[in-house]
């Protein structure tokens, strides 16, 4: 059986080789909390290993961000500092590789006005597109994965004491991403294997429509002619391939920007930004939502869904079975990676423009022009359930269930 240290430092050497995928001379920014540096030693330690010519360490600070919600004047939470823009722009130009390693909290933001996240979510957002569009149009190599603190395992498991909490919720997490064996890498590799065939088998299918039919959900919507279906890990540009989220268990497509229509409701909580959002309901016509409601956090909803025009319509449809080793775990993480891996799920907001047939070469409006979605915002929210049946029509007209009773029939 390995010890703690022996697996953290195996989860460390996954996110890595297998998550950014460090190339020799290369760059790697690291976002991580401060309550976290033993952790970024670790990656930072395995980054130079393998040949990383500089590890920068972008340290964050939960408490802070709060403290400039409540502290700061209103007017400033539009503000931006260029010298952040200017980092980021730079290392881009300089081909470094990003890896996100934070601890989600779901109450971090509890109290504070929607209005100031959103103001200030835009802000970011918007000064950082040029930045977030070279990211998601995979011209560098990145990864998103997490890390557990007190914070975070006492909201998962609330009834127990803290140390216990922590401890579970660490196992979990070793569990999950496959550290806890003796050769993660090589259970990556198979379970990658099984994501890339499924990829596969869907692109080969050429689906046109999708009806989504459960207890929460009745929904239809239309794949562009040219969608690609992804999952599993990726080539860059520069034709290096890594995995972008760890945990991954999803396959995931572009849906046509006005081609939705329906009802959903959501399945598992959305932590967005520090703030829960839980039991909300959606319905969309012509691609946009036209009426919403929410038991808790409705006004944060709101806010996310009026940040631009894009970030009321759909960018990614996501397909998860009910089955996925996180859903089996029977917890809500209150933590988006892990839920949307455990969910079939949608996102609000933009499309990743790898999901269109050479979309990563064109601009916003060519690929508004091809019907995909362009925003600064991107907030997947679940919408999987055990009842949950797809049929879809192909574009040679046949038609086929692909999901019934939560699961794959493929």
């Amino acid at each position: 059986m390995l010890t703690f240290k022996e697996k953290l430092s195996n989860y460390a050497k996954l996110l890595v080789k297998k998550g950014v995928n460090i190339q020799k001379g290369q760059i790697l920014i690291l976002t991580t909390s401060i309550e976290h540096k033993d952790f970024a030693l670790d990656i930072s330690r395995e980054a130079y290993r393998e040949g990383a010519k500089y590890v920068h360490i972008n340290w964050q600070c939960d408490e802070a961000v709060r403290l400039r919600y409540e502290e700061c004047e209103d007017s400033y939470l539009s503000f931006f500092p260029e010298f952040l823009v200017s980092m980021f722009e730079t290392s881009d130009r300089e081909n470094a590789a990003y890896l996100y390693v934070k601890s989600p909290d779901p109450d971090l933001l509890v109290g504070i006005d929607p209005i100031k996240i959103s103001t200030s979510s835009k802000a970011a957002g918007t000064a950082l597109k040029n930045h977030d569009d070279y990211v998601s149009a995979s011209k560098a190599t990145w990864c998103v994965a997490q890390i557990p603190s007190i914070k975070w395992a006492t909201k998962v498991f609330p009834d127990i004491a803290e140390k216990e909490a922590l401890e579970k919720l660490y196992d979990t997490i070793f569990k999950i991403t496959k550290v806890d064996t003796n050769d993660p890498i090589k259970e990556w590799d198979k379970h990658l294997e099984i994501l890339e065939n499924r990829v596969k088998h869907l692109n080969n299918l050429h689906i046109k429509t999708m009806h989504y039919k459960s207890s929460t959900i009745d929904l239809t919507l239309t794949l562009p002619k040219d969608a690609i279906w992804q999952g599993g890990g990726e080539n860059s540009q520069k034709e290096v391939y890594f995995v972008a989220n760890i945990p991954t268990e999803e396959v995931f497509t572009v849906p046509l920007r006005e081609s939705v229509n329906g009802t959903v409701k959501s399945t598992m909580p959305l932590n967005y930004r520090g703030s829960l959002i839980e039991d909300f309901s959606l319905t969309f016509e012509k691609g946009k939502v036209v009426s919403f409601s929410a038991k808790s956090g409705e006004n944060i909803l709101k806010s996310l869904l009026s940040i631009d025009k894009g970030s009321s319509y759909l960018g990614e449809v996501a397909l998860v079975p009910y089955s996925s080793p996180i859903n089996s775990c029977d917890i809500v993480f209150y933590s988006t990676l892990f839920d949307e891996n455990a969910s079939c799920h949608f996102a609000l907001g933009s499309c990743y423009p790898t999901n269109i047939k050479n979309g990563d070469k064109l601009s916003d409006d060519e690929l508004l022009s091809l019907g995909a979605n362009v925003s600064i915002s991107h907030e997947d929210f679940m919408v999987g359930s055990k009842d949950l049946k797809i049929n879809v029509t192909t574009y040679s007209n046949e038609s086929i269930t692909i999901f019934e009773n939560g699961e794959f029939t493929l």
